[in-house]
Protein backbone atom coordinates (compact mmCIF):
# COMPACT_ATOMS: atom_id res chain seq x y z
CA UNK A 1 0.00 0.00 0.00
CA UNK A 2 2.68 2.60 1.06
CA UNK A 3 4.28 1.38 -2.27
CA UNK A 4 2.08 2.14 -4.85
CA UNK A 5 2.02 5.65 -6.28
CA UNK A 6 -1.81 5.00 -7.13
CA UNK A 7 -3.21 4.40 -3.86
CA UNK A 8 -4.29 7.39 -1.64
CA UNK A 9 -2.42 6.44 1.40
CA UNK A 10 -4.07 7.54 4.58
CA UNK A 11 -3.58 5.18 7.48
CA UNK A 12 -3.05 1.42 8.11
CA UNK A 13 -6.41 0.72 9.55
CA UNK A 14 -8.07 -2.93 8.76
CA UNK A 15 -10.92 -1.00 6.19
CA UNK A 16 -8.21 0.80 4.22
CA UNK A 17 -6.07 -2.26 4.16
CA UNK A 18 -9.25 -4.64 2.87
CA UNK A 19 -9.98 -2.19 0.52
CA UNK A 20 -6.75 -1.68 -0.88
CA UNK A 21 -6.55 -5.62 -0.75
CA UNK A 22 -9.44 -6.44 -2.66
CA UNK A 23 -8.54 -4.05 -5.46
CA UNK A 24 -4.57 -5.06 -5.33
CA UNK A 25 -5.91 -8.59 -6.53
CA UNK A 26 -6.95 -8.26 -9.80
CA UNK A 27 -4.16 -5.62 -10.57
CA UNK A 28 -1.42 -8.08 -11.77
CA UNK A 29 0.82 -5.32 -13.98
CA UNK A 30 0.77 -3.40 -10.90
CA UNK A 31 1.26 -6.24 -8.22
CA UNK A 32 4.45 -7.39 -10.21
CA UNK A 33 6.05 -4.37 -10.82
CA UNK A 34 5.50 -2.86 -6.91
CA UNK A 35 6.63 -6.83 -6.13
CA UNK A 36 9.94 -5.59 -8.09
CA UNK A 37 10.24 -2.97 -6.19
CA UNK A 38 10.41 -4.52 -2.82
CA UNK A 39 12.85 -7.02 -3.78
CA UNK A 40 15.09 -4.56 -5.39
CA UNK A 41 14.75 -2.37 -2.28
CA UNK A 42 15.40 -5.80 0.25
CA UNK A 43 18.54 -6.73 -1.95
CA UNK A 44 19.76 -3.41 -1.68
CA UNK A 45 18.86 -3.75 2.55
CA UNK A 46 20.71 -7.42 2.60
CA UNK A 47 23.90 -5.46 1.26
CA UNK A 48 23.52 -2.31 4.08
CA UNK A 49 22.83 -4.66 6.84
CA UNK A 50 25.57 -7.55 6.02
CA UNK A 51 26.03 -8.02 9.94
CA UNK A 52 22.60 -8.68 12.35
CA UNK A 53 21.27 -5.39 12.86
CA UNK A 54 19.22 -4.92 16.46
CA UNK A 55 17.77 -1.49 16.41
CA UNK A 56 17.42 -0.14 13.43
CA UNK A 57 15.78 -3.39 11.62
CA UNK A 58 12.97 -3.98 14.50
CA UNK A 59 9.55 -5.39 12.24
CA UNK A 60 8.41 -1.61 13.18
CA UNK A 61 10.55 -0.25 11.21
CA UNK A 62 9.89 -2.63 8.26
CA UNK A 63 7.99 -0.83 6.01
CA UNK A 64 9.82 2.79 6.49
CA UNK A 65 13.54 1.12 5.62
CA UNK A 66 11.86 -0.81 2.39
CA UNK A 67 10.59 2.88 1.36
CA UNK A 68 13.84 4.61 2.56
CA UNK A 69 16.07 2.10 0.62
CA UNK A 70 13.48 2.59 -2.52
CA UNK A 71 14.65 6.34 -2.47
CA UNK A 72 18.00 4.97 -1.97
CA UNK A 73 18.24 3.05 -5.19
CA UNK A 74 16.12 5.47 -7.54
CA UNK A 75 18.72 7.76 -6.38
CA UNK A 76 21.47 5.77 -7.03
CA UNK A 77 23.28 6.01 -3.23
CA UNK A 78 25.92 3.58 -3.23
CA UNK A 79 25.47 1.01 -0.46
CA UNK A 80 28.71 2.38 1.55
CA UNK A 81 27.14 6.15 1.13
CA UNK A 82 23.86 4.12 2.82
CA UNK A 83 26.02 2.01 5.71
CA UNK A 84 27.89 5.59 6.43
CA UNK A 85 24.52 7.37 6.77
CA UNK A 86 23.01 4.82 8.81
CA UNK A 87 25.66 4.67 11.02
CA UNK A 88 25.30 8.33 11.22
CA UNK A 89 21.77 8.11 12.07
CA UNK A 90 22.63 5.67 14.79
CA UNK A 91 25.43 7.42 16.50
CA UNK A 92 23.43 10.79 16.31
CA UNK A 93 21.03 8.78 19.00
CA UNK A 94 23.85 7.61 21.17
CA UNK A 95 26.64 7.95 20.46
CA UNK A 96 29.95 6.46 21.76
CA UNK A 97 32.42 9.00 21.02
CA UNK A 98 32.09 12.26 23.91
CA UNK A 99 32.65 14.62 21.10
CA UNK A 100 29.10 13.80 19.22
CA UNK A 101 25.93 15.86 20.40
CA UNK A 102 23.57 13.71 21.13
CA UNK A 103 20.24 14.02 20.94
CA UNK A 104 17.77 13.21 23.57
CA UNK A 105 15.22 10.90 22.31
CA UNK A 106 12.98 7.73 23.46
CA UNK A 107 14.24 6.42 20.05
CA UNK A 108 15.37 3.32 21.46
Amino acid sequence: MMQDPAFDYRNVSSTIISKYASGFKSDKENKLALYEKVVTAMDYLSEVFAQKEKVLLRKVHFPMKVITARQAVENKVPVNVFEGWVTSFKTAFKPKDSSIIEIPTNYF
